[in-house]
């Protein structure tokens, strides 16, 4: 992986995810650049990449629905107090690099329906 942070968005009005080409400070927040478009401040949802790839090669981002060792445990990828966690397991308190393998799904905007108990993909 690059020596950057990476991120990417997703346009609720759009229903799209995507990959910003640049991040700008204004003065109501951050705007970013993607394709050919800038979105406003309040226009998106910034994620942020984990730095860690699943099973596949994959790069984790926040928001990420994974599957766990346990075809089972599906959860939410988070940042808790500096630490990137499955959501379920918040109380135990594992990093998500202490957990392998983990196979990204989906995410939370575009596949809620994930999160929901017992779904399978």
């Amino acid at each position: 992986m690059e020596d950057r942070f990476l991120f990417r968005a997703w346009l609720p009005e759009l229903k799209k995810m995507v990959y910003p080409k640049a991040i700008h400070y204004v003065e109501k927040g951050i705007a970013i650049e993607y394709d050919d478009d800038v979105a406003s401040p309040g226009w998106f949802e910034l994620m942020q990449c984990t730095g860690l790839k699943d099973k596949d090669g994959r790069l984790i981002f926040e928001g990420d629905i994974v599957r766990g060792q346990n075809r089972y445990e599906i959860s939410e990828i988070v940042l808790r107090d500096g630490v990137w966690m499955m959501k379920m397991f918040l109380g135990h308190r594992p990093a998500l690099w202490e957990i392998d393998p983990i196979e990204v799904i989906g995410n939370r905007w575009e596949n809620p329906e994930l999160l929901k108990k017992g779904v399978k993909k």
